[in-house]
């Protein structure tokens, strides 16, 4: 596939989830703990995708994964909640490697330090 195709696709993808969580009022209620478990409680099963889209956000904004967590094993109970945190966590880390691989990675190899060092032995 064309990388161009691939970029506006995960661009696309992005947008997508973000408009999601806005449609939903997601982003206000990641504010307010309450309203954030009655938004999950309220939802009944869309409960589970919204705490996990939670956690994708928190993986790609390299926000503390600890406390959103904790919240699972709250809201869902301990088993619901580690398995639904493992699914996040892994979604997460996908999503933040398809972007730093897709459109970050121009930037990330021009400032790594291995590339800044191999130029300074040249």
């Amino acid at each position: 596939m064309d990388k161009r195709i691939s970029k506006l696709i995960l661009l696309f993808a992005l947008m997508l989830i973000f408009y999601f969580a806005y449609s939903i009022g997601l982003i206000d209620s990641i504010r307010d703990i309450n309203k954030f478990k009655e938004l999950i409680k309220d939802s009944g099963g869309l409960g589970y995708l919204i705490y996990i889209l939670v956690y994708i956000l928190a993986a790609v904004f390299s926000l503390p994964a600890s406390v959103i967590t904790i919240g699972g094993g709250v809201l869902f109970g301990p088993i619901k909640g580690a398995i639904l945190a493992l699914i996040g966590a892994t979604l997460g880390a996908s999503v933040a490697f398809l972007i730093a691989r897709y459109f970050a990675r121009d930037f990330i190899t021009k400032n790594s330090a291995i590339t800044l060092y191999s130029e300074k032995l040249k």
